[in-house]
């Protein structure tokens, strides 16, 4: 797995945040912070789909209502919904 490898979806609330910081940790290894960027440029391969695949269908609808309502966290859990929606269209 070449983004989300060490991250499990058993726990939904660390899966997001685990994702997240992958994929932050992929845009500043790709020289991609602080200018425009595309998710293609991130070089997701089939593992990391898969992961997306799963993890988007073992979220709970509450869990994601909670990151859209509260705390400030629907940038987060929008940037890893915006990443699983460009995998899937790819």
């Amino acid at each position: 797995m070449n983004v989300f490898g060490r991250i499990t979806t058993a726990n939904p609330f660390n899966a997001i945040e685990g994702a997240v910081k992958a994929i932050e940790e992929r845009r500043r290894g790709r020289g991609l912070l602080g200018k425009p960027w595309s998710v293609a440029e991130l070089a997701m391969d089939q593992e990391d789909y898969q992961w997306l695949c799963a993890w988007a269908a073992s979220l709970p609808e509450q869990t994601a209502c909670i990151w859209l309502r509260y705390r400030g966290r629907y940038e987060q859990i929008g940037l890893l919904l915006m990443v699983y929606a460009a995998e899937v269209a790819r």
